[in-house]
């Protein structure tokens, strides 16, 4: 039994490298985001759908690029946090979008949006 636990294990691990690597660049250092804006789409009596875009520009290689956004209260409490996901090619711009599903009580208690670099 011990054998089989160990193979498991080193199977997760191999397959952890694996994945970390087949993964998009997550908070890279060869990016810029800015004009990140928030749209309500829909009011709900409870909830909001929301789209959240950023203006990202890519200025190392191609890749499927992803940025964390991140929702600040008026004392820099994080409130929420959004992922934008796309292929920016090398030297491009590009605007990344997502839509999200919010509380209307969350989104009243939003002061900012930023991007969460990797610091």
């Amino acid at each position: 039994m011990k054998l089989l636990n160990l193979k498991s294990g080193v199977f997760l691990f191999v397959f952890g490298l694996v994945f970390l690597g087949a993964s998009p660049t997550l908070f890279c250092a060869n990016i810029t985001v800015s004009d990140i804006r928030a749209l309500v789409i829909e009011k709900g009596t409870e909830n909001y759908s929301v789209s959240v875009q950023a203006q990202v520009s890519n200025h190392g290689e191609t890749d499927d690029i992803t940025v964390a956004i991140i929702a600040l209260d008026m004392n820099g409490y994080q409130l929420k946090d959004v992922f934008l996901n796309g292929r920016i090619e090398k030297g491009k711009t590009k605007i990344l979008n997502a839509f999200i599903q919010i509380p209307k009580k969350t989104y009243d208690d939003i002061f900012n949006w930023e991007w969460k670099t990797n610091k």
